[in-house]
């Protein structure tokens, strides 16, 4: 019976998943700026899926002591992952205050907060159990599994918007100074234009050599 509504916790959650990408971060136009995010929205679902055949099989279940310990594999992944995504916070705010002068993108900042929510809102909750009732201990330990998997994938996600964000803005900043540079004469010389006040604009360019004549005339002149 628990092993069932564990199963329907992960399918629920599998489902929950990919209406809360569709509907909270407009997937379709999303995949279009990023396609990559194509992984952690099928990738997610997936996941949770394969629990939920898992806990299916009749060995899945453990003793009171395994489940404890279980706990504290779990929420020590959590504390790395909330690690992370403080340190990625703090990264790409200094980065993008120092070379772009503005904040990170605005689907970054969203993707790291629905994941704090994840880990936080959904992970650190304490609710009582009765000591008789280890099975309802195995099912809290599942619920907290699928809000890990939902962390650990916004995470993901969220790193790789800002990834591309920074990839392209260095793109686009090496192709703007390709379009800046200045002309250069047959003989590598810049051409460079001068304008006097009283006079029309003078190109000054590559010396043309003077010829045998020119060079006559100008002697006997002097």
């Amino acid at each position: 019976m628990h092993s069932v509504a564990i199963s329907l916790v992960y399918s629920f959650s599998a489902i929950a998943w990919l209406l809360f990408w569709r509907r909270s971060l407009a997937m379709p136009a999303l995949l279009q700026r990023y396609p990559l995010l194509l992984a952690p929205w099928l990738g997610g679902a997936l996941v949770q899926l394969i629990g939920a055949a898992l806990v299916l099989h009749p060995d899945t279940s453990a003793g009171k002591e395994f489940e404890a310990v279980l706990f504290d594999v779990l929420h020590a992944r959590a504390d790395l992952v909330l690690s992370a995504s403080a340190s990625i916070l703090v990264v790409a705010t200094v980065v993008y205050g120092m070379q772009q002068q503005s904040p990170p993108p605005q689907t970054f900042i969203r993707l790291m907060s629905y994941a704090m929510v994840a880990l936080l809102g959904f992970m650190l909750p304490i609710i009582w159990i009765p000591q008789t009732q280890t099975e309802w201990m195995r099912l809290l330990r599942h619920i907290q599994t699928a809000a890990f998997n939902w962390g650990l994938l916004l995470v993901c996600a969220g790193l790789i918007t800002l990834l591309e964000d920074l990839m392209r803005g260095e793109n686009s900043a090496v192709t703007s100074g390709h379009g800046t540079e200045p002309l250069v004469g047959a003989q590598g010389h810049v051409a460079v234009a001068a304008a006097g006040a009283d006079s029309p604009t003078l190109t000054q360019g590559v010396e043309h050599p003077q010829t045998a004549e020119e060079r006559h005339k100008h002697a006997a002149g002097q």
